[in-house]
């Protein structure tokens, strides 16, 4: 019996080991599976980041059940999930590699973040099992296939912010999707009115399951239908963030189960509920940017109820504890409601015109992990209390008029990293407080009235390995040269990776800075720094931001380790606006980054331009004194500025050929002597060209198709040489960046002559120097911010002959044009009056006749307008604008007329000028009255046989009567 009982027992153990899943470990994928996806890895490998997919190895030996973003099923080892989002380099692919359709029991699927494009895969279908879906970030474009609204087993739908989707019918989609749980789409164009958004959700027999509903920015407009929405109990996350939905929706307080509600920028408008703050399950709540709505909060005695953890209030219209105060003026106070918000761990209240004092009762809400107050007017001192916080780890007040010295406090937050105190009126000693906050990352406490001693030691201790340090415009601070004191109890200096002491009245260079062997960002600019740049930043092998302008610098110490590889890694090197002379340094020129962005403008530099800067990718060189031709190595240049200088020769070609991507090209005010560069209108991405001041000449010849030539061309500056010949119908016809408005390309970017470059909170800017200037009234006046539609073109000073082109009144956006001092004669186009946009126009020593338009009173923004000097006659246009200006606009036309200039006209100049207007309508009409006749005759072609039948004859004549009046309405007109 024990021998019969032992093998039962042994026999029962056996077929339980055999019924039991392997472990994971021991799994061995299908063969196919793994061939499978070796070949879709294969087909995206020259994009995949280092490192990524690297354990998808075909050896034979390897399970590809343990690779990277593969999970098998316990018991089958079939792939069951896959999730690789975020693997390749942000190129485009192409589509979906067809492999992965093999993977057939495949559950959920990720491939978010990568640059797959064509059209969706129809052949998603084929994976039946298929429960989640993320497509999300890719760059599909065209339709969303039908076949997608076949898989009825889908639970949770992704696709947004695949932006080139065409609009897809979102009835049909999810019409059947029984099962849909999570639906996202953001940034997927559906451009749907809100009650059409509704009604789709109605429709959805899905519409009680879900759970998660995401539509940013989808360009839904209008308010929402409350009916689908009050049937969603178990809607749990709803972002509509960046539509236009006018109205609060109503429906709000019924959704019980919300806890995610992201409305930001949805235009809403009114009053919004108190009653949404109480949700039971409500933790995350922005409702920020919405300019028009009133916020208050809930009754005190009910807000310990409120469980929200993520409040953003920012850019509202009002903000108040009491419903009841929302009718009378707002007190522009923090209530102190959101004290009893105790469960608040993210708060911000930024751009709310807040004033008073931070509310001491704040000091309650010991769950802070962040707090936003910045961009407001709150006065006062900072409590103490906020930075003991035990969770807090960002708090930011710039920007507002905080006054008195920097808190002591004890017991600090031990997690603090961000701080933001800059733009305020705070003084006094920061030694102690920097002390205290040991874990900071960021500290940004610039234009502040700080007075305390800064030295090596003040930027020692940090436990953090990156640290961001911004004493910027705090001009009494006392910055030690030197640290003779080698007290390092605050940390290792080394740590600092940012420093800007920008406007801080430093009069030598700090030597601490040299030991700073992690530093990336130094900005020293406008001080009164005397001497040389010394030789020990170039050894600091990690700087890549180096800005030194408005000093008093004369020149540069030679690298110490000639063997070494300056500034391998420096992508800003400026110095504009010092005292630096003499031929530019040629140990830059050995070691300068092609990426780099240099600016040596406004100094005393001498000599010719060095061939090896020809690689820099921005180069600004302005007001020097540099001598000899232009070099003809520039390569992928972006930004090109030689103005003011002593150059000579001519413009070489190789700008051209060599730098498509150029954006802006100032070779103002030269010794150039050369032909007009019609060459350079192939240049699809030139938005500023300046060439004002030299010596070129000949006729303005465009090479490149007229319709394709200078497309992005924003300004135009050519005045002052010697061009000749007529206006060039091509050059006008191609600018198409100032015919039309909307496109990014219709920008000059953020500013062609200084580009931001921010590190966490701060902006730092690099100011390119050079000027572009505009001619006004004979006055040359420099433009140093050109931001937006800066359209101009200048052609001032030439000897450019005929008549202004019609063609100018295309220009919809042009905001200045100058044509003054030239030999142009006939009249001015009445096409004038569509320039609406148009700032100053300078027409001034020219021999034009005939009237002034009166479609030029229409200009509502034009502020300077110079007529003078011009063979001018009759009335000058009393309406609108044109009363604004005095006799200087007009003087030196005798035969003009008007209370402008004090000159009463008589009833035959009055007649005189509407002769003229009528023969010019005459002739603008008889345009008309040509196409009118042509279509005459062939309306006579083809009806004349009808003329014999009785019953259309009077129809016919109808018709002709009809077409005369309309050829005399456009002469009239």
């Amino acid at each position: 019996m024990p021998l019969r009982h032992a093998t039962v027992f042994l026999i029962t153990s056996f077929l339980i080991l055999l019924t039991q899943p392997p472990p994971a470990s021991a799994l061995l994928c299908h063969l196919n599976e793994s061939s499978a996806l070796l070949r879709f890895k294969h087909n995206i490998r020259q994009f995949l980041l280092p490192g990524a997919l690297s354990s998808w190895q075909g050896n034979g030996f390897d399970c590809c059940c343990r690779w990277q973003g593969v999970t098998c099923h316990n018991i089958t080892g079939f792939v069951i999930k896959l999730q690789i989002p975020d693997v390749t380099d942000g190129h485009i692919i192409g589509s979906i590699d067809p492999s992965l359709f093999e993977l057939k029991q495949l559950q959920l699927l990720d491939l978010s973040g990568n640059g797959f494009n064509g059209s969706i895969p129809k052949r998603l279908v084929e994976l039946t099992h298929l429960t989640h879906l993320d497509l999300s970030y890719c760059h599909f474009s065209g339709q969303v296939p039908e076949e997608l609204s076949q898989m009825t087993w889908l639970i949770s739908l992704n696709l947004s912010w695949n932006v080139q989707l065409q609009r897809p019918n979102l009835t049909n989609l999810v019409k059947g999707l029984v099962h849909l749980q999570h639906l996202q789409l953001d940034r997927v164009g559906l451009s749907m009115s809100g009650r059409g958004v509704s009604t789709t959700l109605l429709s959805s027999p899905s519409l009680q399951k879900l759970k998660t509903l995401s539509l940013r920015y989808c360009n839904i407009f209008g308010p929402l239908l409350d009916e689908p929405f009050l049937h969603m109990q178990s809607l749990s996350h709803l972002d509509l963030t960046g539509n236009n939905l006018q109205g609060v929706p109503k429906f709000l307080d019924n959704l019980t189960s919300l806890n995610f509600l992201h409305l930001f920028d949805c235009g809403l408008q009114g009053n919004f509920p108190p009653s949404i703050f109480l949700l039971p399950k409500l933790e995350k709540l922005d409702i920020a940017y919405n300019r028009e709505l009133a916020v208050s909060l809930p009754p005190r005695n009910v807000t310990r109820s409120v469980n929200i953890q993520y409040l953003d209030l920012s850019s509202i219209k009002q903000l108040s504890d009491d419903p009841l105060v929302l009718s009378n003026p707002p007190s522009g106070l923090i209530p102190e409601g959101l004290c009893s918000f105790y469960h608040l761990t993210d708060l911000t209240l930024t751009y709310n015109s807040l004033n008073g004092t931070i509310p001491m009762c704040f000091s309650c809400l010991s769950s802070l992990e962040s707090l936003d107050l910045s961009y407001n007017r709150l006065f006062g001192s900072i409590p103490s209390s906020l930075f003991t916080f035990p969770s807090l780890e960002l708090l930011s007040l710039g920007y507002n008029q905080l006054s008195g010295s920097l808190p002591k406090f004890y017991n600090p937050s031990s997690k603090l990293t961000d701080l933001n105190l800059g733009n305020n009126k705070l003084s006094g000693d920061i030694s102690f407080f920097m002390r205290s906050l040991p874990s900071l990352e960021v500290a940004i406490l610039s234009s502040n009235n700080f007075t305390s001693r800064v030295s090596r030691s003040d930027l020692s201790g940090r436990k953090t390995s990156q640290y961001y340090l911004n004493l910027s415009n705090n001009r009494n601070l006392m910055v030690e040269l030197s640290d003779s004191n080698n007290n390092t109890s605050m940390m290792n200096p080394s740590q600092l990776e940012y420093l800007n002491l920008r406007s801080c009245d430093i009069q030598s260079f700090p030597t601490f800075i040299c030991e700073l062997g992690k530093l990336q960002h130094l900005d020293l600019s406008s001080n009164n720094i005397e001497g040389k740049i010394s030789s020990c930043l170039w050894d600091i092998a990690s700087l890549r931001f180096l800005i030194l302008d408005y000093n008093k610098i004369d020149g540069f110490q030679e690298p110490t380790n000639t063997t070494r590889v300056i500034g391998a890694r420096l992508s800003l090197l400026s110095v504009s606006s010092n005292r630096i002379s003499g031929v530019i340094p040629t140990f830059l020129c050995n070691h300068i980054a092609e990426t780099v962005r240099l600016d040596m403008s406004n100094n005393a530099l001498t000599d010719v331009i060095p061939d090896c800067l020809c690689k820099v990718s921005w180069l600004n060189l302005s007001s020097n004194q540099l001598q000899g031709q232009i070099p003809n190595g520039f390569n992928n240049i972006q930004l090109l500025d030689l103005n003011s200088n002593n150059l000579t020769s001519t413009i070489p070609k190789s700008i051209a050929s060599n730098s498509a991507s150029l954006k802006v090209l100032n070779l103002g005010n030269n010794k150039l002597e050369d032909t007009f560069p019609g060459w350079l209108g192939q240049l699809t991405k030139l938005k500023v060209l300046v060439l004002r001041s030299n010596h070129l000449y000949g006729p303005i010849f465009i090479i490149a198709n007229s319709l394709q030539a200078f497309l992005a061309l924003k300004i135009f500056d050519i005045s002052n040489n010697h061009f000749s010949g007529t206006l060039s119908h091509e050059l006008f016809e191609g600018l198409n960046a100032m015919m039309h408005n909307g496109s990014e390309d219709g920008y000059v970017d953020e500013n062609v002559f200084s580009s931001a470059y921010g590190l966490i909170n701060d902006p730092t800017y690099f100011s390119l120097q050079g000027e572009i200037e505009q001619t006004i009234k004979g006055n040359v006046q420099p433009i140093t911010n050109i931001k937006g539609p800066m359209n101009i073109i200048d052609m001032s000073n030439n000897n450019f002959i005929g008549e202004i082109l019609e063609e100018i009144g295309t220009l919809k956006y042009l905001r200045g044009l100058n044509v003054s001092n030239n030999h142009l004669k006939g009249p001015i186009p009445n096409s004038f009056g569509n320039l609406l946009q148009l700032e100053w126009l300078d027409l001034s020593h020219n021999q034009l006749s005939g009237p002034i338009p009166e479609g030029l009173a229409g200009m509502t923004f034009l502020s300077v307008l110079n007529l003078s000097y011009n063979d001018l006659q009759g009335r000058i246009p009393q309406e609108k604008q044109f009363s604004t200006f005095g006799p200087s606009s007009f003087k030196g036309n005798p035969k003009l007329c008007g209370s402008q200039i004090e000159k009463t006209c008589s009833a035959g100049e009055d007649d005189h000028k509407k002769t003229i207007n009528k023969r010019e309508e005459e002739i603008q009409g008889w345009k008309y009255g040509s196409v009118g006749i042509g279509f005459a005759i062939g309306l006579m072609t083809i009806t004349l046989p009808l003329m014999f039948m009785k019953s259309v004859e009077n129809w016919y004549w109808d018709q002709i009567d009809t077409m005369i009046k309309f050829i005399f309405m456009q002469i009239c007109r």
